[in-house]
């Protein structure tokens, strides 16, 4: 059972939203918010929460009722476990928005928005950690970490890895979530990294479901990296030419559809084979495009 908590101008100015469960790995009773709340008893949620799920904004929980005792600060991705504060939370509110500044048109793909929170690791599954990021690198030598990464977490922020300084070379986008290892030729091959906004938005879709919020009067597509919506996934509310520059290339084998007719095709900029899937839920989509969708984008 879920409990959805929505401020009254949600559908006119969207700040932020966050999925509160009741056990770790997202399991149990989940209550959603998309504004502050002073204290969780309200909603029957008091010193409840074991794992927390941040769609959009920066979200700030207290141990204590209107945002006193021990806080700590959780951006967008999953939080599977809170550790020393399961069980603990008495009220959360937004502190930040997930996008930083505001895009500026015209500027390409790419833009960078100054800060983020990203956590590099010189071995695979998080081993031999080397730094936390949250300004743009422009030459990893300079700090000591140059063709070292091979684990990455992303707290906050989308961030783009590059093979050469000034961020050049093969560039990698990575959206908030765990990356235990790298793919052969990005371990131990990046020199740059700052923290981007994509041109078509994309943010972490809620296990196995579609927000709430979405009404069917915008264009809107969850695309998941395993069948029956599980494993990683994004959102997108925009064409997306590219799914490499999100890093979900070849990811998506089921979706689901939340306004206008999408055209998913097997290689970048719409080419290849291609399937259209109008509004539904698509727990597996066309054998010929599992596990094969380069680009989306709307008819």
């Amino acid at each position: 059972m879920s409990i959805f908590i929505a401020a009254s101008a949600w559908a006119q100015d969207p700040r932020g939203e966050v999925l509160v469960y009741e056990r770790p790995d997202f399991a149990g009773r989940s209550v959603t918010l998309r504004d502050d709340m002073g204290n969780l008893a309200l909603v029957g949620f008091d010193n409840r929460a074991a794992s927390i799920y941040v769609l959009e904004g920066t979200w700030e929980f207290c141990t204590d009722a209107y945002y006193r005792g021990s806080c700590r600060h959780y951006g967008p991705g999953q939080h599977r476990n809170l550790g020393d504060q399961a069980r603990r939370l008495s009220s959360g509110r937004l502190v930040g928005t997930s996008l930083g500044h505001a895009m500026r048109p015209g500027e390409g793909r790419w833009h960078d928005v100054g800060k983020g929170d990203v956590s590099v690791f010189d071995a695979r599954e998080f081993r031999g950690f080397l730094t936390t990021l949250s300004d743009p690198v422009h030459d990893f030598a300079r700090i000591g970490i140059n063709d070292r990464v091979a684990s990455i977490i992303v707290n906050r922020g989308t961030w783009e890895f590059c093979t050469h300084a000034n961020f050049g070379g093969a560039c990698h986008v990575y959206g908030p979530g765990e990356y235990r290892s790298l793919p052969q030729g990005r371990d131990d091959a990046y020199s740059s990294a700052r923290p981007v906004v994509p041109s078509a938005v994309a943010r972490p879709a809620p296990p196995g479901k579609a927000p709430d919020r979405w009404s069917g009067n915008r264009p809107r597509i969850a695309l998941f990296e395993g069948i029956d919506f599980q494993g990683r996934s994004i959102l997108l509310d925009a064409p997306m030419q590219n799914l490499e520059f999100m890093d979900f290339n070849d990811r998506a084998r089921s979706v689901i559809v939340d306004g206008g007719t999408w055209r998913l095709c097997s290689d970048a900029n719409g080419e290849g084979e291609c399937h259209e899937l109008g509004p539904g839920r698509y727990p597996a989509i066309p054998r010929g495009l599992s596990g094969k969708v380069s680009s989306a984008r709307v008819r």
